[in-house]
Formats: C-alpha cells, structure tokens, sequence
C-alpha cells in the first residue's frame, strides 16, 4: 500500500502541474487550506510545511504566461498572507517566501526575471499591509525587521545581489503606497525633529534624501502604479553598510532609529 502524501506536497505539485486547470484550481484550495488550518487551535504551518508550499508557489508563477495572468497570479500569491490568522505565521510565510527566492533566485532565466520581480513586489506590499492592518504596532514592526535583518542584510545571509537591489529600490515606494496616512504626517512636521518618524522606516533611510520623501508622500496620495526611481541626493547603494548599521543597531523606539540613522548620514 503506498504511503499518503503530506497535503502541502499534494498541493505543490498540482500547483506546479502543467495544466492550467489543476493549477488555478489547486490554488483556490490552497486559500481554503491555509484559512481552514490557520483557524485550528492546534494548527498553524511549520517552516518545512510552507517551504514545500512556496515551492509549488514559485513553479506556478514560472509556468504562468501572459503579463496580465501573471500579475493576477501574483496577486492570489501575495495575497495568501491575510488567509494567516496569528502575525507570526504570516511573518513565517514572508520568511519561507524570501527563503525560496534566495535559493532559486539565480536559476530564473532574463524571460521570466519580470514576473518575479512583480511577485517580490506584491508581496512586500501585502506584508506592509499586514503591519497597517495592526496599526502599525512597535512588536509587529520589530519583528518585521528582525525578519528582514536575518535574511536580507546579515553577512552571511547569502541573498544573491540582484534580489536585495531589487528589494532596495521597491521598499520605500511601496511603503509609500500602503502607509499614505504617516507620510501626511512626515510631511506636517517636517520642519521639527521627526519623532514620529515610524521604525520601519530606519531600514532605508539612510539611502533616501528628505526630499525624496516628499516625492514619496506625492506618490503615496496619488496610488501611481509605477516604478520610482530613487537615486539622486540618495547617497546611492554605496551606503549598503551604513544600512546593515541601521538594522543591526534599530530599536522599537522610532526617535532612537532617527538617531541612528542620523549618525551614519552624517559620517
């Protein structure tokens, strides 16, 4: 008698089917899964669990062709993270997320490279959204960036180079998008110390001009769904180090990231 699978590997191999059928209705299952099973008070996804999901996850999207079914299939995949009912599940599914992007990273040929950096996108931006959804809340946003520091910017976090650029150039736009309402508030206060100034921002800070903040803040009102393009008065991506100075050292308190960020700019 032949073992059972596991369902996430069920699910991930009809998620990577060849078949466009089984692959559209594989993931409307998956949503039903991850709800029914997040609800459960012995539930809840481990790490290994949701590896083997984001696999099937990253083969859908690499058999997907044409751009708009693309960008709807990134959407359903990003948008998977409000199906998670606790914040540290929905942080372990941005992890195991990041953790499959890293490893298969290099291995995604020029032709498909656009629709993943729209996934990396999407996703980025949905997780922002869960931290809105929370009010932005000092432990939620701690643990963001706790999140980010271990995979992304620890120096032997192995993230190949073109994923953490590409990371570094939607991260403020996006934010920008979902967190309008702290822009307006930068923006009102910008001629006094901004003590208001959110600890998610600390991050990447350092690579952005107070202008272009502004800039940002016209984006974030307008909801233009279009690339920004921050590198003048930037201090350009040569500031990589004072950037993992600004993680290592972040606190919950947003005055004191100002202060650390401060610091870097100014040496």
């Amino acid at each position: 008698m032949a073992a059972v699978q596991e369902p996430e590997v069920q699910l991930a191999q009809r998620l990577a089917s060849n078949e466009k059928a089984v692959r559209i209705k594989a993931m409307k299952k998956l949503r039903k899964y991850i709800s029914a099973r997040s609800l459960r008070a012995s539930g809840g996804f481990t790490g290994d669990e949701l590896l083997k999901l984001w696999k099937g996850l990253f083969y859908c999207l690499w058999m997907q062709d044409k751009a708009l079914l693309q960008e709807e299939l990134s959407n359903q995949i990003s948008t998977l993270i409000h199906n998670f009912h606790d914040l540290d599940k929905q942080l372990m599914y941005l992890e195991s997320f990041l953790q499959t992007m890293k490893r298969e990273w290099t291995g995604i040929d020029r032709l498909r490279m656009d629709k993943f950096y729209q996934l990396v996108r999407f996703v980025f931006r949905q997780s922002f959204d869960v931290l809105r959804r929370r009010n932005w809340e000092s432990s939620a946003v701690g643990k963001f960036l706790e999140l980010l520091k271990c995979h992304l910017l620890q120096n032997d976090s192995e993230t190949p180079s073109g994923l953490l650029l590409h990371i570094l150039d939607l991260y403020m736009t996006e934010l920008a998008a979902v967190g309008v309402s702290f822009l307006q508030l930068i923006k009102s206060q910008f001629s006094q110390r901004l003590n208001h100034l959110p600890a998610l921002w600390a991050p990447v800070w350092i690579c952005f001009s107070s202008f272009i903040i502004l800039d940002l803040h016209h984006f974030g009102l307008n909801h233009q769904e279009e690339d920004v393009h921050l590198s003048q008065g930037a201090g350009q991506l040569s500031s990589l180090s004072g950037l993992q100075h600004i993680l290592q050292n972040c606190s919950s308190d947003p005055a004191e990231n100002w202060d650390v960020a401060h610091d870097v700019e100014a040496s």
